[in-house]
């Protein structure tokens, strides 16, 4: 009778579509808080290897193929030599902890002294050495 009034229906609970509606809105709510919950986790986690992240996927997908070939070939002989080392363990550690003090190095003392003799160069004001010019 409201359908000929020009009127529509709404639906009710005899037909049970709105409470699987509900359901069903209630249920993807929720999931896209545990996904963003998730997201959140993972861009804090992962966040500052973001760069080598991109790169390593890039070199897997063989966007470049050359530079893809070429960290293929380097890790399979990086591979080859570690397995044939007679002491792989021991030069295994040592080369690690030597990678690791290298890097140190260059980012808390090469690379600070590079980037301030770079900016010294422009002449800039909050420089010392170009106060005393």
């Amino acid at each position: 009778m409201a359908e000929a009034e020009g009127v529509p229906t709404t639906p009710g609970p005899a037909s049970g579509s709105t409470f699987r509606g509900r359901r069903d809105v209630s249920g993807s709510w929720e999931r896209d808080q545990q996904v963003e919950a998730a997201q959140r986790a993972l861009v804090e986690v992962l966040g500052p290897y973001e760069p080598l992240l991109s790169r390593v996927q890039a070199a897997l997908v063989w966007e470049r193929p050359a530079r893809s070939a070429l960290w293929c070939l380097g890790l399979n002989a990086a591979f080859w030599f570690f397995a044939l080392t007679s002491l792989r363990l021991v030069f295994l550690l040592a080369f690690g902890l030597m990678i690791i003090v290298c890097i140190d190095q260059w980012k808390n003392k090469i690379w600070p002294e590079i980037k301030a003799g770079a900016l010294c160069t422009l002449g800039c004001s909050a420089c010392p050495s170009s106060a005393t010019m």
